[in-house]
């Protein structure tokens, strides 16, 4: 099994992207950077007007169904929705940042004159009433200090309504093979789909493959349905996270745990105030565990309600397309301390490469007979 590049992965994690945001700075750009990283394997990226970045890798000689390969790029953050007088600033979350973690984190507004680093205040422990030691405040009641002292100071620092922030990018290292990030969803997924790429960009024979990179995930989901809908291929798997449920305090709410290989997407579903979801095609599973075997493979199976990905989107597209999806385990999704294990985002890539190969001999994909 191939190890994971530390150097990849930890540039992926600290380029910042927020939701719709994902070229906020054009230097740094998420966009360009999967658009470098799919040049760099031979292959010519296409950007769309939304910002999905897609590039094809076809063989010599074609043959099986056409297989796209998706992951989002973007990830979880705020939007700057008023500038104080006294220089702090108002924020927005954008996608579901957790509540419970959004105070007292260091963040970084990115501002036209550069990024701006930032502290989320909370109120000081020696002077918060009893009962607020149990509650957390509404995102309304949230402020950002960037170390201004009036709303002059904070626009001639470059802040401005409309701005996006996100959590300060910090890779860390735990212990001998785990990683934490604030955006390891979906930056594990991003790093399976440009090592998929290096395998599949020089293929004598095989499926023909589209690779996308997509935005606007964390933001309902909207970026991959246009992408894939324009690349028309005969299956899509999404490359994305799983939450991981071994922590104490998830016990009885899934099986994927850390350190247990990738997880074959059976289903999710959001559970909240949403119908949402994703189900996946019976025969690509069926594919992925046959190809997961064969390449000796260790993998989990997800099925989880209170997670919605972007296959409930794309199932329905091209009157129906054939779905499934392969997830790294996450532990503490959607909060500062994500952190996943090298060794199931290598497995993650050795499987979406396996199930690629399987599928040129062809899948079962007929429902109904």
């Amino acid at each position: 099994m191939t190890d994971v590049s530390l150097g990849l992965l930890e540039q992926l994690c600290e380029t910042v992207a927020v939701s719709g945001h994902e070229d906020a700075m054009v230097e740094d750009a998420m966009v360009s950077l999967v658009s470098q990283e799919f040049r760099a394997r031979g292959l010519e990226p296409m950007v769309d007007s939304l910002g999905n970045v897609a590039a094809r890798a076809v063989p010599q000689r074609p043959v099986g169904p056409h297989v796209a390969l998706y992951a989002h790029m973007d990830q979880l953050g705020f939007m700057v929705t008023q500038v104080l007088d006294v220089g702090f600033l108002r924020v927005e979350r954008v996608g579901g940042v957790s509540r419970r973690c959004g105070v007292g984190t260091e963040v970084v507004v990115i501002a036209e004159k550069g990024p701006l680093p930032g502290v989320m205040g909370i109120k000081a422990h020696h002077l918060a009433a009893p009962d607020e030691e149990y509650t957390i405040p509404p995102v309304s009641d949230w402020y950002l200090d960037i170390g201004a002292h009036s709303h002059d100071e904070a626009a001639e620092l470059g802040a401005d309504v409309g701005q996006v922030v996100a959590f300060a990018p910090r890779f860390r290292l735990l212990g001998r093979s785990r990683v934490s990030a604030p955006s390891l969803d979906n930056r594990a997924g991003c790093y399976v789909l440009l090592e998929a790429a290096r395998a599949l960009a020089s293929r004598a024979e095989g499926c023909p493959v589209t690779l996308v990179g997509t935005v606007l995930e964390e933001f309902n989901l909207r970026g991959a349905a246009p992408a894939i809908r324009a690349a028309a291929p005969d299956v899509v798997v999404g490359l994305d996270v799983a939450p991981a449920c071994d922590p104490p305090d998830l016990a009885g709410k899934g099986s994927v745990v850390l350190g247990g290989g990738p997880a074959i997407k059976i289903m999710d579903f959001h559970g909240r105030g949403t119908i949402d979801g994703t189900m996946a095609t019976p025969g690509v599973v069926a594919g992925m565990e046959e190809a997961a075997r064969r390449r000796g493979v260790r993998y989990q199976k997800e099925a989880i309600v209170g997670v919605l990905t972007e296959g409930g989107r794309v199932s329905g597209l091209l009157e129906g397309v054939p779905v499934g999806g392969i997830s790294v385990p996450l532990r503490y999704t959607h909060t500062t301390v994500e952190t996943a294990d090298t060794a199931d985002i290598a497995a993650a890539v050795e499987l979406t490469i396996a199930f690629v190969e399987r599928a040129a001999e062809g899948l079962n994909l007929t429902r109904g007979t």
